[in-house]
């Protein structure tokens, strides 16, 4: 009873640490000279994976109090780069950032509260950080508004606005909320459905190299929206898959195991199925292990 009692101590301890928080709409307060010099050194360092001396000048930078130096301590607390990872430090360092105006920050923290990530699930206030963010005039603040909009979280739903936000960023040349346009005209979520375009757009998007939307033409080829070509399929699983997405791999695992649009190859398939399942694809891990014994 008595340990029982301790581990709820600490967990309420830990819950008035990372409490929501509401900020006054900050201004962005520039860097000074000295905090630019440290975090261009930290950058490059980081860049290099020396996470160790990224995170020295970092920390330097955010004692000169650089809104963009506690931004990226916290942001190593947080995925524990070459240190523990401490979501509690990582909140405190995000908030002060906050605090002079940095959507990074912002963004970040809001990520943490969306995904209650380690108790700190609030969707109000992910929505709260991600509009404070976007009325900054971060694009990527705004496809995430959006986001809340369209699923809810943190907001009434609204997936007419959700698909005029994205349009907008898309007419700009955001190929994230080009891909967001996409999918809502695929589905007809926030506009009418018109799979053409959807699948146009995608064409677009895959042309220019993006690695999810070469999976999603390899699944429109393969299920006949952009006309049925298992061939073509394959040919875009494989750019997908090169580039690493998890989903891709696994469908061109299917293709060589049931040989469908490229000659049936079970170690191929065996290869694909261990790349996707080793990014937590469980679908993949499931078939390694059938096609292996294990």
């Amino acid at each position: 009873m008595k340990k029982i009692r301790a581990i709820l101590i600490l967990l309420a301890g830990f819950l008035v640490l990372v409490a929501p928080k509401v900020w006054a709409q900050a201004t962005p307060v520039p860097e000074s000279k000295a905090a630019k010099k440290l975090l261009k050194a930290g950058l490059k360092a980081d860049k290099a994976g020396d996470w160790g001396t990224a995170f020295g000048y970092f920390q330097k930078a955010a004692g000169l109090k650089s809104p963009e130096g506690e931004y990226e301590v916290g942001r190593y607390y947080a995925n524990g780069y070459g240190i523990t990872i401490d979501t509690s430090q990582a909140v405190t360092w995000y908030q002060a950032a906050i605090a002079q105006g940095n959507t990074d920050a912002m963004c970040a923290l809001a990520g943490l509260y969306l995904t209650g990530h380690q108790l700190l699930e609030n969707d109000n206030m992910a929505f709260t950080l991600y509009s404070q963010a976007a009325a900054l005039g971060d694009e990527k603040a705004q496809i995430q508004q959006a986001d809340c909009y369209l699923n809810g979280w943190g907001t009434t739903q609204n997936q007419t606005l959700a698909f005029s936000t994205y349009q907008t960023l898309a007419d700009k040349g955001d190929q994230y909320a080009e891909y967001k346009v996409m999918g809502c005209l695929y589905a007809g979520t926030g506009t009418d459905k018109d799979i053409g375009k959807a699948v146009s757009i995608c064409r677009q998007l895959a042309d220019a190299g993006d690695a999810e939307a070469l999976n999603d033409m390899g699944n429109f080829y393969s299920g006949g929206e952009a006309g049925y070509d298992p061939s073509q399929a394959v040919s875009c699983y494989e750019k997908s898959a090169e580039l690493g997405n998890a989903d891709a791999q696994n469908n061109l695992g299917y293709c060589y195991w049931k040989a469908t649009g490229v000659a049936q190859d079970d170690s191929k398939a065996i290869y694909w199925f261990r790349k996707s399942a080793d990014q937590g694809n469980q679908d993949s891990l499931t078939q390694w292990k059938a096609l292996t014994g294990q």
